[in-house]
């Protein structure tokens, strides 16, 4: 599946499911809600293992290949990846691929410590750094998959935008994607920004729908990260696809379903 003239690339994802409805789901607790009513799911980091028969799992981290769930993701939904996490990728490539690519990203980070960073244990490029454009622009592409190449933080909100863009977090370029898709609506579960202690649900005092593994939490989200997602959701909400929030969240211009009512 892997292809350079016929790779999966927003151009012609564009409207590939014009006029459905969709999920988005997150890692908040109300992401169990999702009991699978829509007809396109992208589940974003861990909550993809919550999608069946289909749909799209999408991650903007660049060391989500670490996560302890990353080998549980279905191999057979949609992946939405950045390069640095689709070289470790089954999904994408093939060992022989995989392990020839995984070796020049060791190499460079050999040669360029001080552009990396450790998490866990794991050793990765650090976001503050461009990376190695050369090589991401030569890396293979998918016929099914998407690789992220390139992100921009500033671009207008739109079903024609060029690129995606990871304001917020990958829940907010999850959401960007259902528009890009045709989504008529977008129902969003689990997108709760629950990472403020003050908001953790009493039941678990747990701000995901698993229980992380050690070292796996996530760092508690900023004020920024959640403007940043308003602003996506208000430009696509006033471009005529409204976006419906089910269970709590800290969002505050999504429109709030009861967890028992359907649009």
């Amino acid at each position: 599946m892997i292809s350079s003239g016929g790779e999966m690339n927003l151009e012609r994802m564009r409207g590939l499911h014009q006029g459905k409805s969709f999920a988005v789901i997150g890692s908040g607790p109300s992401a169990l809600m999702y009991a699978g009513h829509e007809d396109v799911g992208i589940g974003v980091n861990a909550a993809a293992q919550l999608l069946k028969g289909g749909g799209y799992f999408v991650s903007m981290y660049k060391a989500i290949q670490f996560r302890s769930f990353f080998e549980q993701i279905p191999l057979d939904l949609n992946w939405v990846l950045r390069p640095h996490s689709a070289i470790y990728s089954k999904a994408f490539y093939s060992d022989d691929v995989r392990n020839q690519l995984i070796q020049v990203n060791c190499d460079y980070m050999e040669k360029h410590p001080e552009q990396t960073q450790v998490v866990n244990g794991f050793r990765y490029v650090s976001k503050e750094y461009e990376y190695m454009p050369e090589f991401v622009d030569s890396m293979p592409g998918h016929e099914k998959h998407l690789l992220v190449r390139h992100v921009q933080d500033d671009i207008e909100i739109s079903r024609f935008q060029p690129v995606l863009t990871q304001q917020g977090t990958s829940s907010s370029t999850a959401i960007q994607l259902a528009f890009i898709l045709g989504a008529a609506e977008i129902h969003l579960y689990g997108v709760e920004f629950s990472h403020d202690a003050s908001f953790l649900h009493k039941e678990n005092k747990n701000q995901y729908f698993y229980r992380p593994a050690p070292g796996e939490a996530g760092r508690p989200v900023l004020e920024k990260h959640k403007r940043d997602i308003e602003r996506v959701i208000s430009a696509i909400t006033g471009q005529g696809c409204p976006v419906y929030s089910h269970g709590p969240t800290r969002i505050s211009n999504t429109i709030r379903l009861p967890s028992s009512e359907r649009q």
